[in-house]
This record gives C-alpha cells, sequence and structure tokens, in this order.
C-alpha cells in the first residue's frame, strides 16, 4: 500500500494509526506520507475531513521530508529482501 503512494490513504493509515495504542507506535509514521510528504499535507490541509486538524498536529510534531521517506523505505525494501 505505501509503496503505491496513493495520497488519498492517508485518511486509512491515519485511522489505523490512531485505533489504539499499539498500532499508534506500530505502524510507522512514515506510511502517511506515501504520497510525498507535500503533496500529502496539501491534500490534508484542503480536506475537510474531521481528523484534519489532529493529522496536521501529530505532522507538525514529527516531521519528515520526502528523503526520510525515501530512506525508511529504502530500508524496509532491504530489510525484507525486496
Amino acid at each position: 500500500m505505501h509503496a503505491a503512494g496513493w495520497v488519498s490513504d492517508v485518511w486509512l493509515l491515519w485511522q489505523a494509526k490512531m485505533a489504539n495504542f499499539d498500532t499508534f507506535t506500530a505502524l510507522e509514521t512514515q506510511l502517511l506520507f506515501a504520497a510525498g510528504v507535500a503533496k500529502t499535507l496539501a491534500f490534508v490541509r484542503g480536506s475537510d475531513h474531521p481528523e484534519r486538524d489532529a493529522l496536521l498536529r501529530f505532522a507538525d510534531s514529527a516531521p519528515l521530508d520526502d528523503g526520510d521517506i525515501r530512506a525508511w523505505l529504502d530500508g524496509m525494501r532491504r530489510y525484507h529482501g525486496l
């Protein structure tokens, strides 16, 4: 799902991350920004989704850039032999 990079997936991933303490800590933050940090944040800012403000506050508390996302994804691919 992450590698597809669909910006609209951010809401499903956010819902999963916020489901409970275990998923909040286990679901990597990088997954939220698969489509790219700027593109995802622009999509979220332009949305009227009820979780918009909560997600934006979270993003501000855990700043990432596209290099961070690529490095994380490359590491996951190496780890899983992909």
